[in-house]
């Protein structure tokens, strides 16, 4: 068992001796790289004007066939007008924003 220790420990010494010779000094070194970041004067984006958004139809609580229909109707209509009105806000900001990535 002693022998096994000595035998290992001697082992792990040859191998650190020999594997730090080889190995070439640390020499940190410092470079100096200059990037170049363009800078463009924008103007001010143009204001936009508050999203307002119709709210939801309500259903009654103890509703009958023909207002469950009716608010089914409203709730089609107003997810339609919601939608048209989101994308129409998300083509106006692109415009916005084109205007901007324009190069002169």
């Amino acid at each position: 068992m002693k022998q096994t220790i000595l035998t290992f420990i001697f082992v792990v010494l040859i191998l650190s001796v020999g594997c730090s010779s080889t190995c070439p000094p640390c020499v940190p070194t410092h470079e100096v790289v200059e990037v170049i970041t363009p800078v463009y004067q924008c103007p001010e984006p143009p204001d936009v004007p508050v999203l307002t958004l119709p709210p939801w139809p309500v259903l009654p609580e103890l509703a009958t066939d023909e207002q469950f229909k009716q608010w089914y109707f409203e709730m089609l209509q107003t997810a339609k007008v919601r939608m048209f009105l989101l994308n129409d806000r998300v083509e106006t900001l692109d415009l916005i924003l084109g205007a901007y990535r324009e190069t002169e």
